[in-house]
This record gives C-alpha cells, structure tokens and sequence, in this order.
C-alpha cells in the first residue's frame, strides 16, 4: 500500500513537472505563441529583415512568427555571430513545425514591439521536415511590407475605411490572424492599446461619418 502511494506522488510530481515545462516552452513570445509539443515535425529557418532594400535599423523591435492559417507554427529569436573578420552578425533563428513531413506553405508575420503594429511579409516558407533555409553568416531575407500613414479605421492598408476593415478587425479579435492587418489603424481608440469591439463600433462611426 505504502508502495502504491509513492508510485502515486511520483506520477504527480512527474505530471506536474511536464505540465510545467510545455507551459513554459509554449511561450515563445511576447506576442505570438506556439505549442511546440503540438507538431511531429520541424525545420530550421535562419532569417534577416529587410525594409525598401536595407536592413532594418533595429531588428531586436520585431518579432517574426510563422503561420499555417491562423495557427502559429513557430516563433523566432535574434541571435549574434561572429564573423572571420570580427564583424557581429545579427540573425534571427525559427524553428518552423508542422505534423506533415513537407509540403506546407507557411506565411511569416512580424509583429513591431514599439508600435505594437502587426505587419505582413511577402515571403513565405515551405515546409520540409529536418532542412534548413539560410544561414546564420546568409540568412534569408524578409522583405516587410510596413505602412505607417494610414487612415485611423483603414485595418487592410488599402487606402479607403469600409465594410472591409471591419471585417479584418473581426478576424483579428477572432484570432484568425488575416493576412493584412494594421494594429495601429486598426486600434481607433487608442488610448487602450487593444483592438476590440470598441474599435469596430468607432470604425462604424467613421464609415457613417460621425467621427
């Protein structure tokens, strides 16, 4: 009996102490996270962003995470290496996941911290179990596609404030993550830093031209 209650407490602690540690590995972000126990598969991604053709300027203010739809698959860090010459190298490491052994095409996200603006990428990932794309000393390019004069409401980047927005917005607090969507346009009343239903009823408001 003393036997069966060890064996009990040892199958808690054992438990708790998994439990613990695919919480803490689920977080990967500060904005995006992914379940790394979720997937059979994964792959290596070694990439750099790029703006208009030049690196960014600040590439630690971004974080890059990749999705299957709305379903994170993966979110990236910023590492530093040395090169021949003594020159540093700044790159960004994601290891991409996926339960099919290849042939999924991820679409990448960056999310820029001090704007809290989501931002879409031209570029995606095919996924191929155990390869590798890039290289710490060449990584791929991620071209962002940021726009930063929009209209307050214009959630898509499109130039005009309508029933589309609205939709966009609906998706994001969905979690359905769209392919184009603007925080910072999207978040009208922005003394919240949140993008709810109180931003759909003031985009509404400015479609009717009330505000």
């Amino acid at each position: 009996m003393k036997g069966y209650v060890m064996t009990k407490q040892i199958i808690a602690i054992c438990m708790t102490l998994l439990l613990g540690t695919s919480w803490v590995s689920a977080q990967e972000g500060e904005h995006w996270q992914c379940n790394i126990y979720g997937f059979k598969y994964d792959m290596t991604v070694y990439f750099a962003l790029e703006r208009n053709g030049m690196p960014v300027a600040n590439p630690t203010d971004y974080e890059v995470a990749v999705f299957a739809g709305s379903e994170c698959r993966g979110v990236g860090s910023w590492q530093t290496a040395t090169a021949a010459n003594g020159t540093a190298i700044r790159y960004g490491y994601l290891r991409a996941r996926s339960n099919n052994a290849e042939g999924e095409e991820l679409t990448v996200r960056a999310w820029r911290k001090s704007t809290k603006t989501e931002i879409p990428i031209s570029q995606t990932i095919k996924f191929k179990s155990d390869t590798r794309t890039g290289l710490p000393s060449s990584p791929y390019i991620l071209s962002l596609t940021e726009v930063t004069d929009l209209k307050p409401g214009d959630a898509n980047g499109d130039g005009v404030v309508d029933v589309s927005d609205i939709v966009v917005i609906v998706n994001y607090i969905l979690g359905k993550n769209p392919s184009t969507f603007y925080f910072h346009a999207a978040n009208v009343v922005d003394s919240d830093d949140v993008v709810d239903v109180a931003d759909i009823v003031a985009v509404v408001n400015i479609i009717l031209g009330r505000r």
